[in-house]
């Protein structure tokens, strides 16, 4: 990963993850021990993931090449993240991308409204603060902040770009030195007088060619695997006062899930979604709030009781008249 990306999903994890639902929604909850994870391209947010491509394509096209090395970088960045999002890693005939959604606010008027029944549902706190696999095994999988103002976002998918701009550039300076090239098969002329090893041209091009193929191949790889990670937390400003974290659960569809099944749901059941136990034996909840229009206080606290959650039950303290309350 690019620094600043590593430093991004190392962000310090809150010590309360929220995730607003509906009474039915905390039984299925608790009585599953999972969380739903639903795929990215399903979500309320119709620029979901592919929002990402947008704000990456302002930068690039926003590059003035000083060089013809950075020109040609630039064009092969811009080939580069149509592959990508079109064909490659990125599009959804190559990969599924799972997210589960919690919330920094714990009582937040707007996450009530739309995903807890109006008001009448409920908010679960979750303490998700072990939930990261180590960085040491590469992992797609993350769990960060959503990311909603356009100067931080263009400032990580930047650094995620930085490294294949950069190295195209190099590689196209390179090929074009004289200087270069004649150091290059200085060297190469060395190494075989040593083993006193006559001068193979078409070995010689065949090596520069592969020296040149290995970079492209690291550097490429590095990228898509940044950009992948990273598109699943760039948001529209519009959605900025969710304050939202997310699990995201890359998969690639060339591979069979190991220890989850993808079901699906809604009206014409074509919603995939996992059912997660965000990779704990037993959830880590620790706090259940009511909503502010929630009167079922006793059957929270039920439910609570049925399945062995020992959390505290607290009411919201938004000061909120029900709409028959209105009229």
């Amino acid at each position: 990963m690019s620094d600043l990306a590593e430093k991004f999903f190392k962000t310090p994890i809150p010590e309360s993850a929220w995730h607003y639902t509906t009474l039915g929604g905390l039984e299925g909850i608790l009585s599953s021990n999972t969380v739903w994870a639903t795929e990215a391209h399903y979500t309320t947010d119709a620029s979901e993931f592919i929002h990402a491509r947008a704000v990456t394509l302002d930068f690039l096209e926003s590059i003035k090449p000083d060089d013809e090395g950075m020109a040609r970088a630039k064009q092969a960045g811009l080939e580069m993240l149509v592959h990508a999002f079109d064909e490659g890693v990125l599009s959804p005939s190559k990969t599924e991308v799972f997210v589960a959604s919690f919330s920094s606010a714990e009582d937040l008027k707007s996450q009530w409204m739309e995903y807890a029944d109006g008001g009448r549902g409920i908010s679960i706190a979750f303490d998700l603060r072990t939930i990261r696999p180590p960085q040491e095994f590469g992992y797609a999988v993350t769990f960060a902040p959503c990311v909603y103002f356009e100067v931080e976002k263009k400032t990580l998918l930047e650094a995620a770009l930085s490294h294949f701009i950069n190295m195209i550039a190099r590689l196209y300076r390179e090929t074009g030195s004289r200087q270069w090239a004649r150091q290059q098969l200085r060297d190469w002329r060395r190494v075989g007088n040593i083993y006193g090893l006559k001068f193979d041209r078409a070995a010689f091009d065949a090596a520069m060619q592969k020296r040149f193929d290995e970079k492209l191949h690291t550097a490429l790889a590095r990228t898509s695997f940044d950009l992948l990670r990273l598109a699943s937390h760039c948001k529209d400003q519009a959605f900025h006062q969710e304050c939202e974290w997310r699990l995201s659960l890359p998969h690639s569809k060339s591979k069979p899930l190991i220890q989850n099944k993808v079901l699906y749901r809604g009206n014409k059941q074509s919603i995939p979604y996992l059912a997660h136990n965000l990779f704990q034996k037993k959830l880590p909840i620790t706090h259940v709030l009511a909503g502010p229009l929630c009167q079922d206080m006793t059957s929270i606290q039920g439910l609570l009781d049925k399945y062995g959650c020992q959390a505290a039950v607290t009411k919201s303290a938004i000061p909120i008249r029900s709409a028959n309350e209105i009229r």
